[in-house]
């Protein structure tokens, strides 16, 4: 058994655990306005992905520093959440400095530490790739507890010292087993028995034909002509493999919405065939601005999920951090269900259209949730699962999509980085600011959920472009 990455990631769950709450912690402990902390939310997910880049060229150019530099980023990102943890609510003028400092401490080293310790798991596993998603699940059920755990603890924690514990408890497991961790590929015989082997290789994972032990001389004249013009054309390109080797996140079937924007680092320049290229060039066009639409969406309703269950809803905070661990829930639902659809479901633009669905109805019930009742606790517990798993689903059948229909890797993977881009970071962060406008100027949470509907109409209308394609 390979236990390092399983506990790299348990130990970050629990160290990122602490960040919903937070905005709880600014509103009703510091009084911070609620615009500011939205928008020091925002700046802090918009620097993510550049630090992350930064911090990926460093260690992909220097493999020995890995573990170093993770321990680092650890100790610097939760020395800013700290600051703001630590500050006496009657020290009124040095809250909002306090607040800026830890915003961009959190932006530029702590939330990166997602993507460096996704490189670090994924160059761990060698050959054995395929793996990633198990061992990231380690992360996900701990993340979910932990929510649950704090969200109890946190009733009547006035002062919210429970988030202090629980970030402590994480950053020093964090950045001890980081400076502990040799980040280079693991002996196969850790991993699964050595009758096994064969059928993990790298070789096997990336060209499918091996599996069957084929040739390709069944394929067509035409099909044959078509691959020899790519080969051709592609030749004269440095592949963007090759360039660091964290993209192998993004070579995943199905990578990690957050760690695959890590591709845009590379200069290439995609040579692109005149007939394909205007469909193409269309097709990713759609996807795109329906993925910024989504990502606004999810930046919109995400963020403002625990203030409303609090504020509105005047829900425990027990309840809050049940309906945060739906959302680490909904992601590995979504994994499996994806198995299940693609292997028995022909039309797939029917679960695209569901997922859809799903996300508009449980948009429109949280506008008429009224106060806290116990039927209101176990709908919005549905709610957020539902939601959850209607916005992973409809990234996997996208990504599925990328996967399908591009030929060369090159351009499936720089695809989904633009993705992941305006998914999880542009439309997101666009989102955040627009709540805590909302919040500010009205006070009114449906306002928040409304507007959403019209951004998921946006996305779904624009989503047509490639879901009927498959």
């Amino acid at each position: 058994m390979l236990f390092w990455t399983k506990l790299l990631t348990i130990a970050h769950a629990t160290t990122i655990s602490v960040h919903p709450f937070l905005i709880l912690y600014y509103i009703y402990h510091l009084h911070l306005d609620v615009f500011i902390i939205y928008l020091l939310s925002s700046c802090a997910i918009l620097l993510k992905m550049p630090a992350a880049m930064v911090w990926i060229h460093i260690i992909d150019r220097h493999p020995s520093l890995h573990g170093v530099l993770t321990g680092l980023l650890t100790a610097i990102g939760v020395i800013g959440i700290l600051i703001i943890l630590s500050i006496p609510p009657t020290w009124t003028p040095f809250i909002l400095p306090s607040a800026i400092i830890s915003c961009i401490l959190d932006g530029s080293f702590f939330q990166p530490l997602e993507v460096v310790i996704d490189s670090a798991i994924i160059k761990i596993l060698g050959d054995y790739k395929i793996l990633y998603a198990k061992e990231r699940n380690w992360g996900k059920f701990t993340l979910a507890i932990v929510t649950l755990v704090i969200g109890y603890f946190l009733e009547g924690d006035h002062d919210f010292d429970t988030l202090m514990v629980v970030l402590l408890i994480g950053s020093v497991a964090l950045f001890l087993l980081s400076l502990s961790t040799n980040v280079q590929a693991v002996d196969p015989a850790l991993l699964v028995g050595r009758q096994h082997q064969p059928l993990l290789t790298t070789e096997v994972i990336y060209k499918p034909y091996h599996i069957f032990g084929e040739h390709l001389s069944h394929i067509s004249e035409e099909d044959a002509s078509m691959l020899q013009r790519m080969t051709t054309t592609h030749s004269k390109y440095t592949s963007i493999i090759d360039q660091y080797a964290s993209f192998d996140l993004v070579r995943l079937p199905y990578p990690p919405a957050s760690s695959a924007s890590i591709v845009l680092m590379s200069s290439l320049k995609i040579s692109r065939s005149h007939e394909e290229d205007a469909q193409e060039k269309r097709v990713a066009r759609f996807m795109q601005i329906s993925f910024l639409c989504l990502g606004i969406v999810r930046g919109m309703t995400q963020s403002v999920i625990y203030l409303f269950l609090y504020d509105k809803l005047k829900m425990p905070t027990y309840i809050i951090g049940a309906v945060g661990s739906m959302e680490t829930l909904s992601s590995l639902l979504a994994d499996r269900l994806l198995i299940h659809v693609t292997e028995h479901v022909t039309h797939l633009w029917i679960v695209t259209c569901s997922a859809y669905t799903l996300s508009l109805l449980s948009t429109v019930v949280y506008i008429y949730l009224t106060m806290d009742t116990t039927l209101t606790q176990v709908s919005v517990i549905i709610l957020q699962l539902c939601q959850g798993l209607s916005f992973h689903m409809i990234w996997l059948l996208a990504i599925n999509h990328v996967n399908s229909s591009l030929l060369t890797e090159d351009k499936r993977m720089m695809l989904k980085g633009y993705l992941s881009t305006v998914y999880s970071y542009v439309g997101y962060a666009l989102g955040v600011i627009a709540t805590g406008y909302l919040i500010s100027s009205n006070h009114d949470y449906t306002l928040i959920y409304k507007y959403s509907l019209l951004f998921i109409l946006s996305s779904a209308f624009l989503a047509w472009e490639w879901t009927f394609t498959f």
